[in-house]
């Protein structure tokens, strides 16, 4: 009669203890269900947390260029405009001016490349122009920067449109003595802001918005693409074809940034406004994924996981323990 006894309580036992395995497993189950959906959070937080900090880091790289052309190009015109030749030039109407040269030796010498030089003489006509020798014309009529140069002289510097390109612009009264008598215009290209983000390992295409096709009298038309004038001839064909595949509107309306999986870049975009606040040029950058260290997002996630397994082998060992206390 014992030995029936203690074979039945054998049998029990082992029913608990598949039971105990069952739930074992459940849990365990549940467990690392748990620690992986915690820690995918956690380490995509923090890839976030890092593209959103690459991605600002871009644009204030961009923006202090951009700034730094646009005061480059207004010291350039301010310092002209106290040129002798050009002074005594515009005084005798004797156009002897070479402002091409000094066109050349900017690009020769600095990293001021394409930058463009005309004097306008007090009545709104130009006088020199570097990049052509045709002069005469009555730039009051049509241009209303002019017109106003001329009914209030001041420095005027922006970044605007005309009708080849979008360039940094610099107008600065000339006087002789405290008698007003031409102005300097000076123009500066996006050229070198592509060329200077490349060497930081930026690849960029830069757009001007659709609207202003009508007013870039002067351009081709295989240089637009979707109706978005591309500044920057350096631009790369791969990322040209991804933004004509996705469309120029899917870039250029993201909020923050993107992950594009096709070419492996982190995408950005810098908008440029016009005078009324309206979105006038768009800068979409793209920067290699492979380039940017994640090095503290993976040992963080090592280090959840490793959290993780320690704390799940005490809870089993702590469940055995009391296990075995009980049985």
């Amino acid at each position: 009669m014992q030995n029936i006894k203690s074979i039945f309580e054998l049998l029990v036992r082992g029913k608990i203890s598949i039971k105990l395995f069952i739930i074992a497993m459940i849990l365990t189950i549940i467990w690392v269900a748990v620690a992986f959906i915690t820690i995918s959070n956690r380490v995509d937080n923090l890839k976030n947390e890092k593209y959103i900090e690459i991605s600002n880091k871009m644009k204030n790289e961009l923006k202090v260029l951009i700034d730094e052309k646009r005061e480059a190009v207004r010291i350039i015109a301010l310092s002209v405009a106290q040129n002798r030749d050009i002074k005594e030039g515009l005084l005798n109407n004797k156009n002897s001016l070479n402002l091409n040269e000094f066109s050349s030796q900017l690009a020769e010498f600095t990293s001021l490349k394409n930058i463009w030089f005309q004097v306008i003489t007090s009545e709104g006509k130009s006088f020199s122009r570097s990049w052509t020798n045709k002069v005469g014309d009555d730039l009051s009529s049509v241009r209303l920067d002019v017109a106003q140069m001329i009914k209030s002289p001041k420095v005027i510097s922006s970044i605007s449109i005309g009708k080849f390109d979008l360039s940094f612009k610099s107008m600065v009264p000339i006087y002789d003595k405290d008698k007003f008598i031409g102005i300097i215009e000076i123009l500066g290209k996006f050229n070198s802001i592509a060329l200077k983000m490349e060497s930081k390992e930026y690849d960029m295409v830069i757009l001007v918005d659709k609207n202003y096709k009508k007013q870039l009298e002067h351009v081709k038309n295989e240089n637009f693409l979707d109706d978005y004038y591309v500044v920057n001839k350096n631009a790369k064909k791969e990322f040209l074809e991804l933004i004509h595949e996705k469309s120029v509107e899917y870039f250029i309306g993201m909020d923050t940034f993107l992950i594009d999986k096709k070419t492996s870049h982190l995408v950005v975009t810098y908008q440029l406004h016009d005078i009324n606040d309206q979105q006038m040029g768009h800068f979409i950058i793209f920067y290699d994924l492979d380039k940017i260290d994640i090095g503290d997002v993976i040992r963080t996630r090592d280090r959840l996981i490793l959290t993780f397994v320690l704390i799940y082998l005490f809870l089993l060992a702590l469940a055995y323990y009391v296990y075995v206390k009980q049985y």
